[in-house]
């Protein structure tokens, strides 16, 4: 999907919320929004302006169907709820740039999809029990990072069962909720969670929100939930499970 400068410095306010019509995001929330599609950086100091920051990113995803992956994810009705602002709206305002480009963004259910003007669809967002849609693979499987893919490959080794990045049901009856464990595990009839510390992913300004997740694990009788550094992990990660297995056993 290829679109013009103009439509970039567009779709940037939305994702910025600069236009007013979408919720704002901060330098921090940008870069984990546009992480979910293939890039790795960190906010921190040196930081160049939000607008800034998300043209470039949108133009590294010009003309691949990232883009198209990128623009339904922003407009994910969840996000607009409890705010002031409509998704209708910001939909309504990238078709009047989109629509120069040879594109129109519909409605398909409670999602939106992306097609061309003879109306064929160029992305339809996948329905998909593994909870990403990241470019690493192993064994057919989507990983994160190469760091994930060690931890992969030292359970393999050991013929564990393991479910990696799989979404699933938990919560009460009047909370369900869809959770992703990085890696859930089952061993001598134990169940267990791994998860790789650190950047983009899991970082220490998500821990409050992380350990909420913990907690519904707990609720449904998941025995260990244990979190290690991601630089341990790449670097040892053979160390890094053997110790997760010694204690899901003791649990």
């Amino acid at each position: 999907m290829q679109i013009s400068d103009k439509t970039i410095s567009a779709l940037a306010q939305v994702v910025t919320g600069d236009k007013k019509i979408s919720p704002y995001r901060s330098g921090s929330n940008l870069v984990d929004f546009f992480n979910q599609f293939g890039s790795a950086d960190v906010y921190g100091q040196g930081f160049p302006s939000r607008r800034f920051y998300a043209e470039e990113k949108i133009k590294e995803l010009n003309g691949n169907s990232k883009m198209a992956r990128m623009i339904c994810a922003l407009l994910d009705e969840r996000d607009f709820l409890e705010t002031e602002f409509k998704v209708e709206t910001a939909v309504d305002y990238l078709n009047e740039f989109l629509k120069y480009d040879g594109y129109i963004i519909i409605k398909n259910g409670y999602k939106y999809m992306i097609s061309n003007i003879k109306n064929i669809p160029i992305y339809k967002e996948e329905i998909n029990n593994q909870g990403i849609s990241a470019e690493l693979r192993w064994n057919n499987l989507r990983f994160r990072s190469k760091t994930e893919i060690k931890i992969a490959e030292a359970l393999e080794e050991r013929g564990i069962l393991f479910f990696p990045n799989c979404k699933g049901r938990l919560g009460s009856l009047a909370n369900r909720q869809n959770r992703e464990p990085d890696f859930l595990i089952c061993h001598n009839g134990k169940w267990g969670i791994l998860y790789v510390d650190g950047q983009p992913y899991h970082p220490a300004s998500r821990s409050a929100e992380e350990h909420e997740q913990d907690r519904l694990f707990h609720y449904h009788g998941i025995v260990w939930i244990q979190r290690f550094d991601a630089e341990r992990c790449y670097n040892q990660s053979q160390k890094v499970v053997q110790e997760f297995l010694e204690l899901l056993s003791k649990a």
